[in-house]
């Protein structure tokens, strides 16, 4: 059976084909085609990044301006950008800034990220990493392969649940509650 490098879907005939570094590929139709003939290197499984980033809290983003700049062929793989910052009421003292708020600080991670230094990146959860032929292959959850040479994992740290009435609630709250109790 043969599928669509674009959609998955079957193909059954050779229709819609296209060779590629040697390598001939079958298409459900024109349009998936003609979206693998644009990124033909992406859809084949020949392309291996020279880095993946996982994670995007300060260390990740700062690893894919760093690797941006250096003209790295670089893809990020991250739940969320901001990491920890993001729930941070007070961020002090933090480089180029004396008080920022996490959410700010957040923001400017995003925007710098995203418009001075883009990489290609998605949105997803890095569930596996295998060893495969002098390559790291990176397996998420929503089923993403992706080859590269190296792999830098920056996804610091996560909070522990003290499984307490209200502990959702006042997540991303902030400062002091007071909680008065009757003996």
């Amino acid at each position: 059976m043969i599928r669509d490098p674009i959609c998955g879907m079957e193909v059954e005939n050779e229709q819609f084909s296209y060779e590629f570094e040697g390598k001939k590929y079958l298409f459900c139709s024109d349009g998936c085609r003609d979206k693998f003939k644009g990124s033909a290197k992406e859809f084949s499984q020949k392309y291996v990044y020279d880095l993946i980033i996982i994670g995007a809290g300060p260390a990740g983003l700062t690893a894919a301006v760093y690797a941006s700049v250096s003209k790295i062929d670089t893809f990020l793989i991250t739940k969320d950008i901001g990491g920890q910052a993001v729930d941070s009421v007070k961020v002090k003292n933090y480089m180029g800034f004396d008080f920022i708020t996490g959410k700010d600080l957040a923001r400017k991670f995003k925007n710098q990220f995203l418009q001075q230094h883009y990489l290609r990146h998605i949105m997803d959860e890095v569930v596996k990493i295998n060893w495969l032929d002098n390559n790291f292959e990176v397996l998420t959850k929503g089923k993403n392969k992706i080859l590269t040479r190296s792999v830098v994992i920056a996804t610091g740290m996560k909070r522990k649940k003290l499984a307490i009435q209200g502990e959702e609630r006042l997540q991303r709250r902030g400062g002091c509650h007071i909680v008065q109790f009757r003996i």
